[in-house]
């Protein structure tokens, strides 16, 4: 019981969230707004785009600079030996792949002697030291470390733009639903009008039928008008529920029936002059950027194993200054100072070289396989976008067609009634020609519904202008 009031409660808050748009018009701009808000899929993805840039920051930490410290204590009582031992080194690694460690070395102890005519004594030693790596082979100018690093830029590039074209998609399905529920609320006015007409008719046919001046048959045909008018209305209303579902989807909310968002009506949106208005290709969708990086992550990759899995010469160098402070019983003291380097080298070479081989033709293959699916996506994207290009044409030009022959049928509707009342037409060419000005007034809706999907999916998905421009992967 705890549980359904808690949820109760949450629910009411939640609701109460969107009251201040309540009553006034939800501009596809606020809709947007209250996506980010309130959409948790959306929210989700934003999420990890997030965490992927934060971690994209984190791969330079390669370069970054170290501190290390131990101490430790030994006890030995069978040699006499008490001794503490401290550390302390700075660590670095540098773009050219040489590695320096910067330390210090503190060590003091007393000693026991069990030797005759010798003292006991204590020692301190301070040595700092400087030690340098530096692969001549595989790491020469940091290009293994530079492989690993890109690597692993180029899958979190490729896993950001497959995240934002998440995005961009899930708002254009938003914004279709945006528009849908508009498009379904239109439609209803669109059929109250149509069946208020009908009714007209009808009305005007009854008193023509009691006054013995029409045939039954024209009053059951403007009795059908009218059913099929209210069969219509009734399938507009259960359209819209449909589509106000979705919509409150998006917002993840759902609301009574008396409590609905209010967009923009598609009346105003049938103005727009769509003549006037050019889609544009700018950029590069992210799905082809994502492919891209991926076939950047495998060459790196591809690389990186190459010279990982090779010979290698490190030179390796040290440099050390010390200082010994010896104090004996009778308090003479003694000190010795000095220092010393030394240089070697480190030779290795894998003998497994058929492995070697076989490896990196699966690398090789790796790269390949990356740049066929880049071909295939870019040709893919680049077909929608050329469909999308003919659809935009093709309703704009059915759009002017639609919209001539809806006035034709409005003047043919208007010239019917006109001779209906005159006794010159029959009820049944009034209602034939009701239901062509419906069809003609219909097609022209579903033709700027369809321009306006079709707007929303250029400027959503093939609108991004930070991408540059690539070489075209469909040749």
């Amino acid at each position: 019981m705890k549980s359904l009031r808690l949820f109760a409660l949450v629910a009411f808050m939640h609701t109460m969230s969107f009251a201040s748009v309540f009553g006034e018009v939800l501009t596809i701009k606020s809709y947007l707004k209250l996506l980010e808000e309130h959409n948790p899929e959306l929210k989700s993805i934003q999420s990890n785009i997030d965490a992927v840039e934060g971690k994209l920051a984190e791969i330079e930490r390669v370069y970054s600079y170290y501190l290390n410290a131990d101490t430790s204590f030994s006890d030995n009582s069978a040699s006499g030996l008490q001794e503490t031992v401290y550390n302390l080194g700075l660590n670095k690694q540098f773009a050219t792949g040489t590695q320096v460690t910067l330390g210090f070395a503190a060590k003091s102890g007393n000693y026991k002697t069990s030797y005759v005519n010798q003292a006991d004594y204590s020692l301190s030693v301070f040595t700092p030291t400087l030690q340098l790596q530096q692969s001549l082979f595989k790491n020469l100018n940091g290009a293994m470390t530079k492989a690993s690093i890109e690597k692993a830029k180029a899958e979190a590039k490729s896993t950001l733009h497959s995240l934002k074209y998440q995005k961009q998609y899930l708002l254009f399905q938003a914004k279709n639903a945006y528009w849908n529920l508009s498009y379904r609320r239109r439609l209803i006015d669109f059929r109250k009008t149509s069946l208020e007409r009908a009714r007209k008719i009808l009305d005007w046919n009854a008193k023509r039928y009691k006054l013995d001046l029409a045939e039954k048959t024209d009053l059951l045909q403007s009795q059908a008008a009218v059913k099929m008018g209210e069969l219509n209305l009734k399938l507009a209303y259960e359209d819209e529920i449909k589509a106000d579902r979705l919509f409150n989807q998006f917002l993840n909310v759902t609301l009574q029936s008396d409590k609905k968002f209010d967009v923009i009506k598609f009346n105003d949106v049938e103005k727009t002059l769509f003549n006037k208005i050019e889609i544009k290709d700018v950029g590069i969708r992210l799905d082809i950027l994502a492919s891209l990086e991926k076939i950047h992550s495998a060459e790196f990759e591809r690389l990186y194993h190459k010279k990982n899995s090779g010979a290698d010469l490190v030179l390796v160098g040290e440099f050390d200054i010390y200082n010994v402070n010896q104090k004996v019983k009778n308090f003479t003291d003694q000190q010795s100072d000095g220092s010393g380097y030394s240089v070697g080298f480190q030779w290795s070479v894998p003998l497994d070289f058929k492995i070697r081989e076989i490896a990196d033709a699966g690398y090789l293959h790796a790269v390949e396989a990356a740049q066929q699916d880049a071909k295939a996506i870019a040709l893919l994207a680049k077909n929608e976008w050329l469909e999308l290009v003919d659809n935009w044409n093709n309703a704009k030009k059915r759009l002017s067609l639609v919209a001539e022959i809806e006035e034709i049928q409005r003047t043919r509707n208007e010239e019917d009634k006109n001779l209906l009342r005159r006794g010159r037409s029959t009820t049944y060419l009034v209602l034939q020609g009701e239901q062509d000005l419906d069809n003609a007034t219909l097609n022209v809706l579903t033709v700027v519904l369809e321009l306006m999907t079709l707007r929303e999916q250029a400027e959503t998905l093939y609108n991004n202008p930070e991408s540059g421009n690539v070489e075209n992967l469909t040749q």
